[in-house]
């Protein structure tokens, strides 16, 4: 089945709208109330855009995950008197934090990259599908 160009434009507008709004709450919202306006024109426009909320809900809990994690191994093993910790623990615990750290960097950079994919499919009339991602909005 061809999508027309309306539909293909309306897709890839809204994995723009979500660059525009890389603030956690704020892109999931602006997605929402884009796919309650365009979600009845057709069905490859209701995938992208369902695609789109599922993609920024999943997204921003990894990213909470990874802030609990980071939170966790640098402060919870700095709380600890220096003698409970052998000093391989210590600076395991420290190497963790900045390795999550530094994941939570790449995260960002991959953000926007499965968002460019994602406009790319849309523009060619491909129904993506972003991987590892939960299926909030079905």
């Amino acid at each position: 089945m061809s999508s027309s160009t309306y539909d293909k434009l309306i897709a890839v507008l809204s994995y723009i709208l979500a660059m525009f709004f890389p603030v956690p709450i704020l892109s999931i919202v602006a997605v929402f109330l884009f796919w309650l306006v365009f979600r009845d024109q057709s069905r490859f426009i209701d995938h992208h855009l369902k695609e789109n909320i599922n993609f920024q809900i999943s997204f921003q809990l990894y990213t909470l995950a990874a802030f609990i994690l980071v939170f966790i191994f640098t402060n919870v093993l700095n709380m600890l008197p220096q003698e409970m910790l052998p000093d391989l623990l210590a600076v395991s615990g420290f190497l963790m934090s900045v390795g999550l750290f530094g994941l939570l960097i790449f995260a960002g950079f991959a953000w926007y990259a499965l968002l460019a994919a994602a406009s790319i499919g849309a523009l060619l009339g491909k129904f993506f599908k972003f991987p590892l991602i939960i299926r909030f909005v079905k």
